[in-house]
């Protein structure tokens, strides 16, 4: 069994556009009707006893003496991955400088490969734009960066009817990656913006549970309200649900779902 590692730290922006392989991937890549209203069902909202906050922004903030959000603002972030249990704990890329490991398997829980998120912060004072927004997109197929790319700008559902310059989460190498790689789940994509229609993101959860969060939009912590990472397409899960709009699930559909990872952001 994987071992849960529980760290701080995360932000998001994007490294860059890539191609890999895409089957059939307009099937699965359809929106509903931007005026179609979006019905949450609550009743999977269940109390949790076992939820399990993996890594928060703030925490880092407080572990590192900063003396406040606004000392750290933004990230880039990049995600390694691999069939074994070996990647490095830091690297350094010649165009952006070192990033720093996150030590939480997104794939825990569900098997398949050891995927891990890389980050590089930013000061305050940097000039470099802030990341503003974070969606998430799910296909039955693998899909390229200009698939995901052509869906957004032909996209009239919220948010890419307003926004449409996001990009997705790519490794090293600016090649597409698939957050549920070998797990026999669907493929999920992270995306992000730093378009300046929204305020500039503050600081990212990741949780792990065992209940289902699909339907909680939101939550309220010590004072500030956090926004989970929504599916923004078409997608049917095991279920035959269609969870557009719904919270991301980062094991979704996994062979072996033993736990259900939600990625929270706020704007406070």
């Amino acid at each position: 069994m994987k071992k849960v590692y529980c760290f701080a730290a995360l932000f998001g922006a994007i490294l860059g556009l890539s191609l890999a392989s895409c089957n059939n991937e307009e099937e699965e890549l359809k929106e509903i009707p931007a005026s179609e209203e979006i019905v949450f069902d609550n009743k999977g909202d269940l109390p949790d006893t076992d939820e399990e906050v993996l890594f928060s922004t703030f925490d880092d903030v407080k572990q590192n003496g900063l003396k406040g959000l606004n000392d750290i603002n933004t990230y880039d972030l990049t995600v390694l991955h691999s069939a074994n249990d070996d990647l490095p704990t830091y690297y350094f890329d010649q165009n952006d400088g070192y990033f720093s490991r996150i030590n939480i398997d997104l794939n825990n829980g569900a098997g398949g490969e050891w995927m891990y998120l890389y980050y590089r912060a930013i000061p305050y004072t940097s000039t470099e734009a802030k990341v503003t927004n974070l969606v998430g997109l799910a296909s039955s197929y693998a899909c390229t960066q200009s698939t995901l790319r052509d869906y957004v700008n032909k996209s009239n559902f919220t948010p890419f009817a307003r926004v449409k310059d996001y990009g997705f989460v790519t490794d090293r190498n600016a090649n597409l990656v698939n957050l549920n790689a070998g797990s026999g789940g669907k493929n999920v994509y992270l995306g992000m913006t730093k378009n300046q229609y929204f305020a500039p993101i503050t600081g990212i959860q990741i949780v792990s549970t065992s209940q289902s969060k699909l339907t909680q939009t939101s939550k309220v912590e010590n004072g500030r309200t956090w926004y989970a990472v929504q599916c923004w397409n078409s997608i049917y899960d095991l279920t035959g649900r269609n969870v557009v709009g719904y919270s991301m699930d980062f094991n979704m559909d996994t062979k072996k779902h033993k736990r259900y990872i939600y990625i929270y952001y706020t704007r406070d």
